[in-house]
């Protein structure tokens, strides 16, 4: 099973891709957070994380407990490159996704290397 899964909003009004990075953190653009065309978040209790999701099954389906999107990201701002900069958002899952069933992507491990 892959680490990418499916994230429904509105009772699967609207749907967006994330990738778990922690048992129960997923990394997705912030744009997905937001009803469409607006600057209205989805409620939190009507988000779902569905890992795995392939031909329409998901190895582990999860409720969201919290979602924050990028402080700096404009919602119904223009698209440009500066906010679309700023497009990234985080899901905390109620419960955590066994590593068992769905290996969760790791984006980095140890120290952040400093630069000249």
């Amino acid at each position: 099973m892959k680490a990418v899964g499916r994230i429904e909003f509105g009772g699967g009004r609207a749907f967006c891709s994330g990738t778990l990075i922690a048992r129960d953190l997923v990394l997705t653009a912030a744009h997905c957070l937001y009803k469409p065309n607006t600057d209205q978040l989805w409620p939190t209790d009507t988000i779902r994380f569905r890992a795995g999701f392939r031909n329409g099954q998901a190895a582990a389906t999860r409720r969201a407990s919290d979602a924050s999107a990028h402080a700096r990201f404009d919602a119904v701002g223009p698209l440009t490159a500066e906010n679309a900069s700023y497009d990234v958002a985080l899901i905390r899952l109620a419960e955590p996704v066994s590593t068992f069933d769905v290996p969760p992507f790791y984006v980095h491990e140890g120290a952040i290397p400093r630069g000249p």
